[in-house]
């Protein structure tokens, strides 16, 4: 089956409606607030706050954690890597663990999975999104003689490298898509022709765009 037969989603409403009314894990929830706390509104982890029917959130930034205790003192976190998920012990387990564009950071992503089959229920899910390997402005840029890397990044996986990992680590996926570039902030003139240029591409072939989402289960043991 080749990657165009696949649905384009928007990544937050992707992830909300598998995690409405459930028990959640966000890992990495500081996401773009260690960047800028003012994008805290169009943050996943603001909306997951109001869908779940519990949030816990751990990242490795610290301050972060301090910001969304002071902001959301209903949930509760914790200050720990992700490669060391398996060693907290967070006194449930969960329905859905969120690993929201965390994976392409860890060095180790099957110690990482490991700690996410210790924190789910049986029957609970785990949702990944990441950057997609085969994105079109990614591939154009290297033609250009620019490998586009993230500075914090340390891979990149197609629809093909991340199923082969999670089934190396026991979790059978069920639910694939792509999704196009976001727009958290003011969009600038390279930002804009980017996302012009991906959604003409994504027109031809779904994946083409720019990160990739993952539905999977743990497999029985």
């Amino acid at each position: 089956m080749y990657a165009r037969n696949y649905r384009l989603v928007n990544k937050q409403d992707w992830i909300l409606n598998f995690a409405e009314g459930k028990r959640v894990l966000d890992v990495g929830c500081a996401g773009a607030l260690a960047y800028n706390t003012s994008f805290l509104p169009r943050t996943l982890h603001y909306k997951l706050s109001s869908k779940a029917s519990s949030l816990v959130g751990i990242d490795l930034n610290k301050d972060a954690i301090t910001f969304l205790r002071e902001q959301f003192p209903a949930n509760s976190y914790l200050a720990c890597n992700a490669e060391e998920l398996y060693t907290c012990d967070l006194g449930e387990k969960f329905e859905v663990v969120v690993l929201g564009d965390i994976i392409e950071h860890v060095p180790q992503p099957a110690s990482l999975l490991q700690g996410v089959r210790k924190q789910l229920q049986h029957d609970g899910v785990c949702l990944i999104t990441t950057a997609n390997a085969f994105a079109i402005t990614a591939m154009l840029k290297y033609i250009l003689g620019h490998e586009p890397t993230h500075p914090d990044h340390v891979a990149y996986y197609s629809r093909k490298t991340l199923a082969r990992l999670l089934s190396h680590c026991q979790f059978d996926p069920f639910d694939w898509a792509f999704y196009k570039i976001e727009e958290l902030g003011k969009m600038n003139y390279n930002l804009m022709i980017t996302s012009f240029i991906e959604r003409f591409a994504c027109i031809l072939q779904s994946g083409l765009a720019v990160g990739l989402c993952c539905a999977a289960r743990p497999t029985s043991v």
